[in-house]
């Protein structure tokens, strides 16, 4: 079986993308937040762990053992020739030490967007669900556009942790690993785009139906945005780009702000 990986920005076309490579019976996509999770700490444990035996740290393979007995357990159940392990914050885990618990190159398929759509599309969402969305206890009581612009990019926020662990790889030279996907040329040119991802993964292309695209059967959870969005993972059934204006939620001030915060 093979594993390939997907992550990258919030609201960049990540379910999108996954509706469309369920279209294919050769993949199975799996969110895998919890995997990470359980890795995260594994691997932290391993490493500072100080009553660790000395046979432990002249051979470190029951290490790598372990961890990759998590990591492939964790879709010991899939009956497809291939998982498409889906979370944005796979970077937060090293390259090297991804490769090293799957055996060879990785191959991570990178959904991306201009930083200002995203805030825009946060916006977009956050006032179509009033009665679902509460950003004051994240903002200290002061939840206002800047406020949660701030939030959002932050190193630790939803915007600005997936990015610094991106460039991290980028400029540390993992580029050849990644796949960027951009949610705009996506949206324009999903045939384009769906072959790129088949030429990288090394795999022959499947004639996708782009004007019947389903809803991804994985689920998402957003404790991060202040509230649970009932919409914030539908896709629409033709892949289309957006026609709503950027500046109308966030205003010009903001889409300039966001667009010089992230070196592109």
């Amino acid at each position: 079986m093979d594993v390939f990986f997907r992550c990258g920005l919030p609201r960049s076309g990540s379910t999108l993308l996954t509706s469309i490579l369920e279209q294919n019976e050769y993949f199975h996509c799996e969110t895998s937040g919890a995997l990470i999770s359980a890795l995260s700490v594994a691997w932290r444990s391993f490493t500072l762990n100080a009553t660790s035996s000395k046979y432990e740290m002249t051979d470190l393979s029951p290490r790598r053992d372990a961890l990759a007995g998590l990591f492939f357990g964790y879709f010991k159940g899939c009956n497809k020739q291939a998982v498409i392990s889906n979370d944005h914050h796979w970077t937060r885990i090293s390259i090297p030490l991804l490769e090293s618990i799957i055996q060879k190159k990785l191959k991570m398929i990178v959904t991306v967007r201009a930083p200002h759509e995203i805030l825009a599309s946060f916006e977009k969402m956050r006032l179509e669900n009033p009665l679902e969305c509460n950003f004051d206890e994240v903002t200290n009581g002061t939840s206002t556009i800047g406020s949660r612009s701030d939030y959002f990019n932050n190193p630790a926020g939803v915007i600005g942790s997936p990015y610094g662990h991106l460039y991290d790889n980028v400029i540390q030279g993992y580029s050849d690993r990644l796949l960027f996907i951009d949610y705009n040329k996506l949206c324009h040119d999903p045939d384009k785009q769906m072959r790129r991802i088949y030429n990288f993964l090394e795999l022959p292309y499947f004639k996708h139906d782009f004007k019947n695209v389903p809803q991804s059967n994985i689920v998402f959870h957003s404790s991060h945005l202040g509230g649970h969005f009932n919409n914030q993972h539908d896709v629409r059934s033709t892949v289309e780009p957006n026609k709503y204006a950027y500046e109308n939620y966030i205003g010009k001030y903001y889409m300039e702000r966001q667009m010089n915060s992230f070196p592109m």
